[in-house]
């Protein structure tokens, strides 16, 4: 897959599910699903919240957008269930926040809080340090 297709689209890992969980109408619950994936992931993984205002602000923006209780700094935007227009709403919202124009591929290529916020931080890092000379 990494042969064919950009970094940001492949997968970091697959998990397999007897069956996805279903709606009253037959829809694939999405909510039940981030909720069965959460509970893998506290498994797998420790939960660490974020730390710095940066992270903080991501975290609540993604919480906001995707409806979510609780994000840690190393989760991924796509794993938590993020597509296309929730990531435009979240670059919107943060670049709003921050008065600065951030790129829409930054939340693809770097999708964790940790990832994110550091760009963010870097970006901001730089213009000061422009303003300076």
């Amino acid at each position: 897959m990494s042969e064919i297709l950009p970094s940001y689209l492949v997968p970091a890992r697959f998990i397999k599910l007897d069956s996805l969980p279903l709606d009253r109408n037959g829809k694939t619950d999405k909510k039940a699903l981030l909720e069965s994936l959460g509970t893998m992931r506290e498994s797998e993984t420790r939960f660490e919240p974020p730390k710095t205002d940066f992270e903080v602000l991501v975290a609540d923006v993604w919480k906001e957008v995707l409806q979510l209780d609780e994000i840690g700094v190393d989760d991924n935007f796509l794993d938590l269930g993020g597509q296309s227009l929730e990531a435009i709403r979240v670059m919107a919202r943060i670049s709003e926040s921050v008065r600065l124009d951030i790129p829409l591929r930054e939340i693809f290529e770097k999708p964790t809080v940790r990832l994110l916020a550091g760009e963010i931080e870097s970006q901001i890092r730089s213009i000061l340090n422009e303003e300076k000379l």
